[in-house]
């Protein structure tokens, strides 16, 4: 199952007059808020600057908790190490020390830690504002070590308190001078009803069986979400379609009755056949839609194909796209938690020990190439489908206004030649019926019939959106495989998965406003 994470940013002064005193205040705010997400079914993680001070202090009683520790530096690493220089250009070895194994202790993902530069520049002091800006926005709950003095520069926590507040992100203060502790909307950390927390436990409800021997669990879950999504997606489908066909069906044979005779005794029974027949398949009709409403199928179909291709991208991309910003938030916040949950868990089955070309010609073969063929196929169904629907429609609408215009003819001549005696039951007058009566009723028909077919199984759209993504797949393949740094691969695959998970945007509101009963 996806365990719901809820992250914890942190940050803090330098300077600790009683250190003592706020490491145990420390201890005992992530013990208080680890408990709260437990009550919930999930677990905390930690995610900070390493300064020297608060930063270090904090980070250190997070691994003695076994709470895994995220870092981000402000800058790289060798440059980072200035920091630690005293006014008088004497070197902290012991704290820079402590730096060091909390950095390989990330990098090597350590306890589920991660490793990772901060956007944007690198020059003091923009960089440590820049640095507190990323951590508040990934994090849940913001837990401070603050004197509550104004800020004496630019990046230092009174920043980070400002930026919460404004927010409104759960604030929870520990005194630098000393140790004592209190909070801000503490109450609304790891609630039971925030509504991406019952998001996890629905799509986890999808995916109820055991791990396979020899899977990850994401990727168990992610088979368990896409079998769901494609038995309830048979189901939708075939049920909508079916639906608009009995509809269909409905109309033409009503449209039979206008061309049977009223008063012949065996059309009396014919009629009340079609009477019957046509009330059985409208009937039919409706129980289908309202079977699937009653069992929600179309929001369960959704949910469970939106979360698995959302887990499909994060497998693949997870070595080079931060699980901590999930590219989702930017589209559906309430996915957020989902995908922040499920890239964490898929970051730690990463392989350390390989290097990035290997896990970029992966990432080309997994996601690349397999999402181009996939493309492919249903490019091709789509086409056909809409081809065949098109090429109906087509000829109903191009026919329609003339029967309906000869209809109008016919009855115009009626009108003006009074109530003619109706003469008897002919193939003369089968076929007049046929022409001027049923015709002008069936080829609107089926014109509406075709129309209605290709926007259920949205065809149109897939045509030709799907065959511009497996061309824009099928060039970004060749161009990964010839980049020749880390930065600029990170890069390209992180604007490629911008590009499809617009796609899948797009098919999320396509299918929820044409797709539902």
């Amino acid at each position: 199952m996806i365990t719901p994470v809820w992250i914890v940013g942190f940050s803090g002064h330098r300077n600790l007059p009683q250190a003592q005193l706020v490491a145990d205040a420390v201890r005992q705010a992530l013990e208080a808020l680890q408990a709260r997400a437990q009550k919930q079914g999930g677990t905390i993680e930690f995610y900070s600057s390493a300064a020297c001070g608060a930063d270090t202090l904090a980070a250190e009683t997070a691994h003695a908790l076994g709470i895994p520790v995220h870092l981000i530096l402000p800058m790289p690493e060798e440059a980072f190490r200035a920091d630690f220089e005293n006014e008088d250009k004497t070197f902290r070895a012991d704290d820079w020390q402590r730096v060091q194994a909390l950095i390989t202790n990330a990098r090597n993902g350590k306890n589920g830690g991660s490793l990772r530069l901060a956007r944007g520049t690198h020059l003091r002091p923009e960089c440590y504002y820049d640095t507190g800006m990323q951590v508040l926005e990934a994090c849940d709950s913001v837990l401070v070590v603050w004197d509550e003095l104004p800020a004496r520069g630019l990046g230092g926590t009174t920043d980070v308190v400002d930026q919460a507040r404004i927010s409104q992100k759960p604030l929870l203060f520990i005194s630098s001078e000393t140790g004592e502790s209190k909070n801000e909307r503490l109450e609304k950390f790891a609630l039971a009803d925030e509504p991406d927390l019952l998001l996890i436990q629905e799509l986890n409800g999808f995916a109820q069986d055991h791990f396979t021997s020899g899977e990850t669990p994401i990727d168990t879950i992610f088979k368990r979400l896409d079998a769901s999504a494609n038995q309830t997606s048979q189901a939708f489908r075939s049920s909508l379609v079916r639906s608009i066909k009995f509809h269909g069906w409905a109309a033409v044979i009503a449209a039979f009755a206008v061309i049977l005779p009223k008063d012949e005794p065996w059309s009396r029974w014919t009629l009340f056949t079609i009477c019957l027949v046509e009330f059985i398949l409208v009937t039919w009709a409706l129980f289908l839609s309202r079977v699937h409403k009653w069992r929600h199928t179309h929001q369960q179909w959704l949910k469970a194909r939106f979360g698995a291709e959302l887990l499909r991208g994060i497998r693949s991309a997870v070595s080079f796209a931060d699980p901590l910003i999930p590219q989702i938030l930017r589209h559906a916040p309430h996915w957020r938690r989902f995908a922040l949950s499920a890239g964490l868990s898929a970051a730690r089955d990463v392989d350390h020990g390989k290097d990035w070309q290997t896990l970029r010609n992966e990432y080309v073969k997994a996601r690349l190439l397999d999402q181009q063929q996939h493309f492919v196929e249903k490019q091709a169904k789509a086409a056909a489908a809409l081809k065949r629907t098109q090429r109906i429609g087509t000829w109903a609408t191009w026919l329609a206004p003339g029967f309906v215009l000869i209809a109008l003819a016919y009855k115009l001549h009626h009108a003006l030649s009074g109530h003619p005696k109706p003469e008897p039951f002919s193939i003369a007058i089968l076929t007049e019926d046929i022409l001027f009566r049923f015709m002008p009723i069936f080829v609107p028909l089926v014109a509406g019939i075709a129309s209605g077919l290709r926007t259920a199984l949205d065809s149109s759209r897939r045509t030709h959106r799907y065959d511009e993504l497996a061309q824009l797949l099928k060039h970004t393949a060749n161009t990964v495989g010839d980049l020749k740094t880390e930065s600029s691969t990170r890069r390209c695959i992180l604007a490629t998965e911008e590009v499809l998970l617009d796609e899948l945007i797009e098919w999320k509101l396509a299918e929820e406003q044409n797709g539902g009963h």
